[in-house]
């Protein structure tokens, strides 16, 4: 029925908002101040900007790192990335 399939579809749509919800508030604990999704669409712009940059993230994705590469490639841009948390975990917080 239509309502049933309504309801699904609320259903669906409350569980990819709280999932999203939930990888945003894991970010901003681990002390980051963009989530996954922004921090390689950022590079270019760190890369542009005159002077120093500084961006505090959680781990760095294969994209960040990749923007890192390229920024640096077709600018003149360096970057530092440096983890800022004691621990040697894979979610540790990076600095780029």
């Amino acid at each position: 029925s239509s309502s049933s399939s309504g309801k699904d579809s609320l259903a669906a749509a409350a569980a990819v908002g709280r999932a999203a919800a939930q990888e945003l508030l894991d970010t901003l604990n681990d002390g980051g101040c963009t989530d996954e999704w922004l921090q390689d669409q950022l590079i270019i712009f760190m890369a542009l900007a005159n002077g120093e940059s500084k961006l505090v993230t959680g781990s760095l994705t294969l994209h960040t790192r990749t923007a890192i590469w390229l920024a640096e490639t077709i600018t003149e841009a360096k970057f530092q990335v440096t983890r800022i948390s004691s621990s040697t975990e894979e979610d540790d917080n990076e600095a780029a």
